[in-house]
């Protein structure tokens, strides 16, 4: 019977996930899914951007099987600005104020069309009388 191995590649460097049904990574976020009759999943949990690179398949056929996917992490980028463009960070208004924060989202691979605003653990509505959110 054959086995299944993933593996992956860092320039000349090879690093072993798993074997057969065996993980061989100390990083706990990788995890080996099996479904027969051959399906073989490399899991990996909580994604960052040092997950991106070229990850392999190999299958202990004669002669051996490779496929290599090359593993892209995209990390969406916000700005929030004021009324006048300029960046939020911390900001502070007198009682009554009206304000206005902009939210800009870009880097993103699939848009939404919806964004949340909160204010600590409450969500803001879109239709208040003060004029809601836009």
């Amino acid at each position: 019977m054959f086995k299944v191995s993933w593996v992956r590649r860092a320039g000349d460097k090879m690093q072993l996930l798993s074997f057969g049904h065996h993980v061989y990574s100390t990083d706990q976020r990788y995890e080996l899914l099996f479904k027969d009759p051959n399906d073989w999943q490399l899991r990996i949990s909580y994604l960052n951007e040092r997950d991106g690179g070229h990850y392999e398949c190999q299958v202990s056929t004669h002669p051996p099987i490779a496929f290599t996917v090359y593993l892209a992490i995209i990390v969406p980028q916000l700005e929030i600005t004021d009324e006048r463009g300029v960046q939020v960070k911390d900001k502070f208004y007198y009682v009554g104020s009206t304000i206005e924060l902009k939210c800009y989202i870009t880097k993103v691979p699939q848009p939404s069309q919806f964004i949340v605003w909160r204010h600590e653990t409450t969500s803001l509505n879109y239709d208040t009388s003060r004029g809601g959110i836009r």
